[in-house]
Formats: C-alpha cells, sequence, structure tokens
C-alpha cells in the first residue's frame, strides 16, 4: 500500500493523507492537498491541467475537510456498508446516520429499518448545516424547508451582528439616529435569499449541473466527481 504525506507550514505537522492502493493513487492525494495548501505554483506530480475542474473549489473548503475528502478515497478509509453517504449498517442490523466532523467528531442521527430513511435524515440534517452547499444523497431541491431553516439562521446571526454592531456606536449618535440605523440594517439582512443562493449543488443537481460537476458516483480523484466529496463534511 502506497501512503501520502504532505508538511504543512502553518502549522509546522506532517499531515497523512491516506493509504492507496496504487502509487498513482497516492500521489494524486498529495497533489491535491499540495494546491490547496501552496498555492497553483507548486510543484506536482502531475500537470495541473488533471486538476482543472478542481482548481475553483479548493479556494472555498478548509484544509481539515480537504483532509478528511482525500482520506475517505483511500484504501484505509472505512467506508462502511451502505450505498449512502453517511449511513452505515449498524451491530443491531438497523442503519445509523451521522454526519462526520473535523477532529475525529460526528453528529450522532439514529437508527433506522430502512436504510434510504436513514440517507434522507442524512440528507436533511446536512442541509441545514451547510445550505446549498450540502453534498446530499439525493438532489438537494427534495429538501426545501431545511434549506429554508438555513437561510433563517444565516439571516439572524446577520442581523444580532448588524444590531451588536449599532449598539457600539450608539453612545455616539442621538437615540433616533441609533434606532433609524438598526430598522436599515434588520431591512437589509431580512432580504429573501436570491434565486442563485437556491440553487442545488448537491450530487444530483442536473438543473444547474450540467457539466456532471457533482455527481455521486465513485471515480478516481484527479476526476470532477471528486468536487462532490470535497464540499461533503462527513
Amino acid at each position: 500500500r502506497w501512503e501520502a504525506h504532505i508538511w504543512v507550514k502553518e502549522t509546522g505537522k506532517q499531515v497523512y493523507l491516506g493509504g492507496f492502493e496504487s502509487e498513482t493513487r497516492a500521489a494524486e492525494a498529495y497533489d491535491i492537498a499540495a494546491l490547496k495548501c501552496k498555492g497553483r505554483h507548486v510543484r506536482t506530480n502531475f500537470p495541473l491541467a488533471n486538476y482543472r475542474n478542481l482548481l475553483a473549489h479548493l479556494d472555498r473548503i478548509p484544509l481539515e475537510e480537504l483532509v478528511m475528502a482525500v482520506r475517505r478515497k483511500s484504501q484505509g478509509f472505512a467506508r462502511g456498508s451502505s450505498q449512502y453517504r453517511g449511513v452505515t449498517r449498524h451491530p443491531n442490523n438497523r442503519w445509523e446516520a451521522r454526519i462526520g466532523m473535523p477532529g475525529s467528531r460526528h453528529i450522532y442521527l439514529g437508527l433506522f429499518q430502512d436504510e434510504a430513511d436513514a440517507a434522507r435524515a442524512y440528507d436533511r440534517a446536512l442541509a441545514r448545516l451547510r445550505g446549498p452547499a450540502a453534498a446530499t444523497n439525493f438532489s438537494i431541491s427534495n429538501y426545501r424547508e431545511e434549506l429554508k431553516a438555513y437561510h433563517r439562521k444565516q439571516q439572524d446571526e446577520l442581523l444580532a451582528r448588524a444590531v451588536s454592531k449599532q449598539a457600539e456606536v450608539a453612545q455616539l449618535q442621538g437615540p433616533a439616529e441609533a434606532m433609524e440605523g438598526v430598522e436599515q440594517g434588520r431591512r437589509a439582512v431580512l432580504l429573501p435569499p436570491t434565486p442563485d443562493k437556491l440553487r442545488a449543488v448537491g450530487p444530483l443537481a442536473s438543473l444547474v449541473d450540467p457539466s456532471g460537476l457533482f455527481r455521486s458516483d465513485s471515480a478516481p480523484i484527479t476526476d470532477p466527481e471528486l468536487v462532490t466529496v470535497l464540499l461533503d463534511g462527513t
């Protein structure tokens, strides 16, 4: 088995990327991590063109999540016994759903008799957690209520920050001016999300993904399908 590692200067540590069945796959894993850590001018094992479909997405992905995604492609990663992301067979023969988090933690979502029901529970929780960026098992357009909840939470957080900021400057303004500023902030924050923010970006989002970047079928690391995995938190 071939192992891939990379030195991360910012943390002063060597990071394990996984064990792979071939030298080529291990080299690809290193290249992806190197492009994230060191930028596009880093020397890679394979031509930069091999990764052109990933480059636009790497800036949006925290390093910890990228490392987890690369490890999931390794031979040593425990894939579980389910065809769905976020689902594994429990010893009692039911299906367990959970969301993996950085730092070897996870959010337990429960046990289900039906495998697909466990997958949907995972999807719903992930949509609430990550909104349109959630890489779900089924089309994210199935989870409109969860997306609404995500956007409401985002709006509440923005409003809280706006009110807090206004309170900081309230001492320098008159009461009427301060309240007008708060009301303006509330109106700006509570504007409904634009349609592009509600577009599906899950693995089956064919309506906004004509190039197939988010297909859920497995593929080599250099293929565009890895974008789905990189955007996933499991």
